[in-house]
């Protein structure tokens, strides 16, 4: 929901990462939250696939003049009927980390669920069948399974 450029979104992150961390050494910091990390929003449509904005994060807080530390990393994802698209964000998350040399920054998923109707009622009818329940515990099992989401945070 960012309304800015990306650049004054990526000097926002690392002035406030650098602040905080020099106050409190003791806490971890990150971000950035993108609703997708293989996807940029762009002139008032999403561009599925394309990886410019994070890039462009994992660049600026790596470059020497603008550093700022990273210890976990946060990204969306929702579930349509592609119901392995949520471990390819995954492990497109956990290789541009381990790229950029944040190897030991967690790989969070802070807003999941899943979408089995583009109808705002029918989705929210079928989230709590057996369909719904089955496509949860499935989709849980297999962040789970394949280690590379550290933490996941349900959205409803």
């Amino acid at each position: 929901m960012w309304l800015g450029t990306a650049e004054q979104y990526y000097e926002l992150y690392s002035i406030t990462a650098n602040y905080l961390k020099e106050k409190h050494p003791d806490i971890r910091v990150g971000g950035y939250s993108s609703c997708r990390v293989r996807g940029t929003f762009r002139d008032g449509k999403w561009i599925d696939g394309v990886t410019d904005y994070v890039e462009g994060f994992f660049d600026y807080i790596t470059a020497p003049e603008t550093r700022a530390p990273l210890d976990f990393f946060t990204w969306h994802t929702y579930l349509g009927h592609d119901f392995f698209r949520l471990i390819e964000e995954a492990r497109f998350a956990r290789d541009i980390l381990d790229r950029y040399g944040f190897t030991e920054a967690e790989n969070f998923n802070t807003e999941w669920n899943h979408y089995l109707s583009t109808d705002k009622i029918e989705r929210m009818e079928l989230m709590p069948t057996a369909c719904g329940a089955s496509h949860y515990v499935a989709t849980m099992c297999d962040m789970q399974r394949s280690g590379l989401v550290d933490k996941a945070m349900f959205y409803q």
